[in-house]
């Protein structure tokens, strides 16, 4: 009785999520799960983040399935699924993009940015930022004031934020 609750509670919370995304997700979750028992393992679970585009450490995947297992067993169902992409997807998003957007500016490959190019974007591109406040974001991407900075280094810093 107590996991059908459970399962029902999932249900519900899914129900409210945008059908577009569910559908797409659902094409995903049933790539993987090949015998149709609607069940996943935590390799096959890896498999479907990797073939999202997610780019997650082993450990980082054993957590979110960790977490997502309601039924603390060796599979998640896909209304557990489903969940995940909802509990961190702001945070896996952002990340993803800030790389993204950050190495397209890494002229060398080398995971560096220099400083007075990173000022300028952010001055004269998309959504333009003041001199002042691109000044205020500079002090926190290259303290040192070295000419360059991480990347890496400065995107763990801005979703540590959030």
């Amino acid at each position: 009785m107590v996991l059908y609750i459970l399962e029902e509670c999932l249900v519900a919370k899914i129900k409210d999520m945008n059908s577009d995304y569910i559908k797409n997700l659902k094409e995903f979750f049933d790539m993987f799960d090949v015998i149709g028992s609607n069940q996943i393992s935590l390799n096959q679970f890896g498999s479907i983040l990797r073939a999202l585009e997610y780019e997650f450490h082993k450990e980082e995947v054993e957590y979110l399935f960790n977490e997502a297992n309601k039924f603390q067993n060796l599979y998640i169902t896909f209304e557990e699924f489903m969940l995940i992409p909802f509990e961190h997807k702001k945070l896996i998003t952002l990340e993803q993009e800030l790389y993204k957007a950050f190495r397209s500016f890494d002229r060398e490959g080398n995971g560096k940015i220099a400083s007075k190019e990173f000022k300028h974007i952010m001055i004269t591109l998309g959504e333009r930022f003041s001199e002042e406040f691109a000044n205020e974001i500079m002090k926190d991407a290259d303290p040192g004031e070295i000419g360059e900075f991480e990347y890496k280094n400065f995107i763990d810093l801005m979703c540590s934020y959030i």
